[in-house]
């Protein structure tokens, strides 16, 4: 008669080898599926992004405590941002700093007006837009358009003629077009008869 009872070990080596494979499979889609979030967050940090509505409403404030519009990033640092620690590295004396994949050139027309150019750098710049406002206490004049070439920023000046703004293609955006993207901005729309 044959005995009933299992020879020890014989069943087992299939059963571990069953689950060493199956731990195998499951570490390998982990370390895929980890690859492909990391990647689409690496390829996500390069899309620019551009912070207009704050910095619009921060030159509004430094407006109203100074009473003029800022000439330089370095002014707003002071006044408004006040950043302690390791403070941002502004360019071309002050003017123009790059954030968030984005080159801002900041410039004064008079007291009361400063204009800001939003231009996109980096890997995936041709896929934000271009910006261009004017900002007074009572009015924002914005225009947009697609990327310019990274040739075209050292001759962008600070006050262009419309005409350079369309031959950049930039277009004039309805009034409240800023705000309407930002509905917590507290960036107020020019009306029709505000000036510049």
């Amino acid at each position: 008669m044959k005995s009933q009872n299992p020879v020890p070990g014989k069943g087992r080596p299939k059963q571990l080898t069953f689950i060493v494979f199956a731990l195998a499979v499951l570490t390998a889609a982990c370390a895929y599926g980890y690859s492909i979030y990391a990647e689409s967050k690496r390829h996500e940090a390069l899309l620019p992004r551009v912070r207009l509505h704050s910095l619009v409403r921060d030159i509004r404030k430094y407006q109203t405590l100074a009473g003029r519009a800022p000439k330089t990033f370095d002014e707003i640092e002071e006044i408004i941002w006040k950043r302690k620690g390791r403070k941002p590295v502004f360019e071309n004396g002050g003017a123009a700093y790059t954030l968030g994949h984005y080159f801002y050139l900041l410039s004064a027309i008079d007291e009361q007006r400063a204009t800001v150019w939003a231009v996109p750098v980096g890997e995936r710049r041709e896929e934000a837009s271009t910006h261009f406002v004017v900002v007074s206490p009572k009015a924002l004049l914005h225009w947009k358009g697609a990327a310019i070439k990274i040739e075209d920023i050292h001759r962008i000046s600070g006050n262009p003629p419309i005409g350079e703004l369309a031959a950049l293609g930039l277009i004039r955006q309805p009034d409240g077009e800023l705000r309407a993207r930002n509905p917590d901005s507290k960036v107020k729309a020019p009306s029709a008869r505000a000036g510049g």
